[in-house]
């Protein structure tokens, strides 16, 4: 049989020794770091509350990107209106007006709307374009 536990001084390692003599070693299996990691402080619940009630962005698959992309080629520089949901944060946008032109190195274009401003939109953030059915 064995007899008690002595501790170390030095270290976090247990000796055990038996009736003839023989020592044995082996580490100490601290639970305390387990036991609190529920604890959370009132400041980061209400952060991951947040977190996770904010909505999930959206990701378009490619062939809903390569058809945009198409859609807008086909768009610059005519005089038809289009309708563009965009989302850059979580929030959809709607604007309505004239493409005027497509930077395909920085992968966004010009829009012109109603009250004669000109808005930039990323492609990544284009949600949808909706555009009148008899235009094309």
């Amino acid at each position: 049989m064995t007899e008690p536990l002595r501790k170390n001084k030095c270290s976090n390692i247990i000796i055990i020794s038996d009736k003839n003599g023989g020592e044995a070693m082996g580490p100490i299996h601290d639970r305390g770091a387990k036991k609190w990691a529920g604890i959370m402080l009132p400041e980061h619940k209400r952060l991951l509350q947040a977190l996770y009630e904010s909505p999930a962005p959206y990701y378009k698959s490619k062939s809903e990107e390569e058809k945009i992309r198409h859609q807008i080629m086909q768009l610059v520089g005519r005089d038809f209106e289009v309708s563009i949901d965009y989302n850059p944060q979580g929030t959809v946008y709607v604007f309505t007006g004239r493409i005027l032109c497509w930077n395909a190195q920085e992968q966004e274009i010009t829009l012109l709307d109603g009250q004669g401003e000109c808005r930039v939109l990323k492609m990544l953030f284009i949600q949808a374009l909706h555009i009148e059915p008899d235009c094309f």
